[in-house]
This record gives C-alpha cells, sequence and structure tokens, in this order.
C-alpha cells in the first residue's frame, strides 16, 4: 500500500497526492546518460561540481529501451545471460540520472523522505553528493530519510541504475526485461512524530 500525507480530511479522501502541500513529485524530465558498460560510466556525477548538461534527456518514469538507449528483451522464464547464481554479465549497462529540486519553505522541522517506485535492476542514490543509500528489489518501491542530507535552496539527486543484479535471478518470469526509473519518483514530509505502516 502506498499512503501519502495531507492536512486536512477533504484532501485525504481524494487520496490525489497532487492535492498534497506535502509531496513533491519529482516526475518529469531528467538528465540522462547510457553506459553500455558498467566500466564506461561516469563514477563521479554525483558530486555537485559535476556538469551533466551536455548529457541527454530522459523521461521519469519510464524504461530506457524504449525511448532508444539499449535494447529491450522479451523471454518466459529464461534467463537473459548464462544463469550462474550470484554472478552477472561483466557488461553491465548503467544509466546515471541526475536533476535538482527545491524544498518547500513550510516543510521545516519535518522528516523528508524520498519514494523511488520501481528501480529495474539495482539503485545507488545520492543526495547532494552524499549517498542516501541503495535498492535492488525492483518490483518494490524503495524509500529514504533524506532529511539530513538537504541543503537551503537548490538540491541535487542523482540515482545510478545497473541494467542486471543478483536480484534478476528472483524476477525470472514472463516478462520484458526493461530498466530504469520506471514508476513515479517523489518527495513526501511527514512530522518529526508520525507512524508508518
Amino acid at each position: 500500500c502506498t499512503f501519502y500525507p495531507f492536512d486536512n480530511i477533504q484532501d485525504a479522501i481524494s487520496n490525489d497526492p497532487s492535492q498534497s502541500p506535502y509531496v513533491l513529485s519529482l516526475n518529469g524530465t531528467w538528465k540522462f546518460r547510457y553506459s553500455g558498460s558498467d566500466t564506461d560510466r561516469p563514477v563521479d556525477f554525483y558530486r555537485n561540481d559535476y556538469n551533466a548538461d551536455h548529457w541527454d534527456s530522459i523521461k521519469v518514469p519510464a524504461n530506457w529501451e524504449f525511448l532508444g538507449f539499449g535494447q529491450a528483451i522479451y523471454l518466459d522464464e529464461e534467463y537473459p545471460y548464462p544463469p550462474d547464481p550470484p554472478k552477472i554479465p561483466a557488461n553491465n549497462p548503467v544509466g546515471s540520472y541526475k536533476r535538482t529540486f527545491d524544498i518547500p519553505a513550510h516543510w521545516s522541522g519535518r522528516e523528508v523522505f524520498l519514494h523511488l517506485g520501481s528501480v529495474k535492476s539495482a539503485g545507488w542514490v545520492w543526495v547532494n553528493g552524499k549517498q542516501a543509500g541503495f535498492t535492488k528489489g525492483s518490483k518494490t518501491p524503495a524509500e529514504f530519510n533524506i532529511t539530513e542530507l538537504l541543503q537551503q535552496g537548490q538540491n541535487s539527486l542523482s540515482v545510478e541504475v545497473h541494467r542486471w543484479s543478483d536480484g534478476d535471478y528472483l524476477e525470472g518470469q514472463d516478462m520484458w526485461r526493461v530498466s530504469g526509473l520506471e514508476r513515479d519518483v517523489y518527495l513526501y514530509s511527514v512530522p518529526k512524530l508520525h507512524m508508518q505502516d
């Protein structure tokens, strides 16, 4: 279940996150660099002083293979590479994502979480050049408390997505093998004292 914070009963009943003053969507256009192998990826792109202006732009959420980067693979229960758990192919494509955002002033003194609805297949996350976390459960959301990593004014968010991970061995079923930030990305803010499921 996904829950959104609201500040009144009427908006909560609507369950429309765009009506909440405590939800900030990060869907939209991000800077993006596709690397055909993890050895070709920009290893320091998460730094605040890294200039990604020359990168491509990509829509989030989306799968990068359907937007012209790499090749989508459709299989039933077979694996797209010779199975040898937990090993994965040496040439592992990587998508590097960057964007900036501003935190609303009325979020001051509250906890701020980053919600990644689905990262396929594994992802590292940085906020303002500092690592916020890692995820590889691609069909479940990943959330990170980023409160201590935020700064006043503009903030930067960087996500490095690897196409293959050992988590793929748990996802060998009738499906497209595609990659990227494939579900909603947003921030939400809650009081210091709050309940979570």
